[in-house]
């Protein structure tokens, strides 16, 4: 008769598996946050170039000071934007780290417990062999101690 392997550490096993997943989920998540972020980022410093390349070609013409003062106050609204959103990307930047390292973490939890699993059934496949040798060596004795009598 087999004996059948039961990790008892199994329900912390999938815990363990299951909030690795979580935090994968979430990484990921954060990691499409900051890509969103930094698209924002740079269709401000686009639109900034853009406005600033007008404003070099109106230099050229004429112009009035109302048209440079309009420019010019754009120009510093877009500014305050793109720092408004560096300090967004810089800030979620730093979240995604540490959702790395959370998850770093939760990854080697798991592989923690896979290992264990692993190494108690390498030691249960040892013993069970274990047992069917020393089961067949009884019965090879008993069965050569019945054809001697």
């Amino acid at each position: 008769m087999k004996a059948v392997f039961t990790f008892k550490l199994e329900p912390v096993l999938n815990y363990r598996k299951n909030v690795e997943e979580k935090k994968v989920a979430e990484f990921l998540d954060k990691r499409q946050k900051l890509d969103r972020e930094k698209e924002v980022l740079v269709a401000i410093q686009e639109e900034k170039t853009f406005i600033l390349e007008q404003f070099k070609k109106i230099q050229k013409s004429r112009f009035s000071s109302t048209d440079v003062f309009l420019y010019l106050s754009y120009v510093k609204i877009l500014n305050e934007k793109e720092a408004a959103q560096s300090r967004i990307v810089e800030q979620v930047s730093k979240e995604l780290e540490n959702m790395r390292q959370e998850l770093l973490a939760s990854i080697k939890d798991r592989k923690i417990m896979d290992n264990l699993k692993e190494r108690q059934f390498l030691e249960f496949k040892e013993d069970d062999e274990l047992r069917e040798r020393r089961a067949a060596n009884e019965m090879a004795i008993q069965g050569f101690v019945r054809n001697e009598k």
